[in-house]
């Protein structure tokens, strides 16, 4: 996903944003030893075709195994805005300045993310 990342966008930076330890509850019938890890990411890119800035808000939980410590399970939770949507916006774009539909279109632009959320 990087490469294709590096190939639609100049200037990717990825910004940690939120990061969180979750363990299971007191009493739970899982192992203590059974961790998992929360990572919310923002990444940001300029668009190389459009110049427009592209920002995604992207949370993923690490789950590991309690009897190695390594990583059994990435679960990517969200990535807002969707992917597909900054194509369809490009796309959008171009058809309205082609076929002249007029409007402020930009693709690729950033879209406000809601960073409560998580």
């Amino acid at each position: 996903m990087r490469h294709t990342m590096k190939t639609l966008y100049s200037d990717l930076r990825v910004d940690l944003r939120k990061v969180v330890v979750q363990s299971p509850p007191p009493g739970h019938s899982r192992s203590t030893r059974e961790k998992n890890l929360f990572i919310g990411l923002t990444v940001l890119g300029t668009a190389r075709v459009s110049g427009g800035l592209g920002e995604w808000q992207i949370d993923s939980t690490y789950s590991f195994s309690p009897l190695t410590g390594l990583i059994n399970l990435h679960t990517i939770n969200s990535i807002q805005p969707a992917p597909h949507q900054a194509a369809y916006d490009a796309l959008r774009a171009s058809f309205s300045n082609v076929f002249g539909l007029g409007g402020n279109i930009q693709p690729g632009g950033a879209r406000a993310v809601d960073s409560t959320r998580a």
